[in-house]
């Protein structure tokens, strides 16, 4: 429910595809954690409290409350991007 209400409707189907695709790569990579125990038996563990650590950060610090606020259904302007940046006279 939190990934319908971060992204505006242009770009909502793509988000939800990365996060899915995010998900199905680490149901891929999680098994093989519980083989490298051989090595290191409590490399599973420390791998999955560091990764559980970091999702607590990131959704404590990071995502803002979304309760009674309204989806948004249009791009918020280039000058509020995250990863904006100007073009400099030789990019033209």
């Amino acid at each position: 429910m939190i990934t319908n209400e971060l992204f505006p409707t242009a770009i909502r189907n793509i988000a939800v595809s990365a996060l899915f695709l995010s998900s199905r790569i680490g149901t891929i990579i999680a098994p093989q954690l519980f083989y490298l125990a051989h090595a290191l038996p409590a490399l599973p563990y420390l791998v999955l409290l560091v990764l559980s650590f970091t999702d607590l950060i990131c959704f404590q610090f990071f995502l803002p409350e979304t309760k009674g606020v309204s989806m948004s259904d249009h791009m918020p302007p280039k000058t509020k991007w995250i990863l904006y940046r100007k073009r400099s006279r030789l990019e033209h």
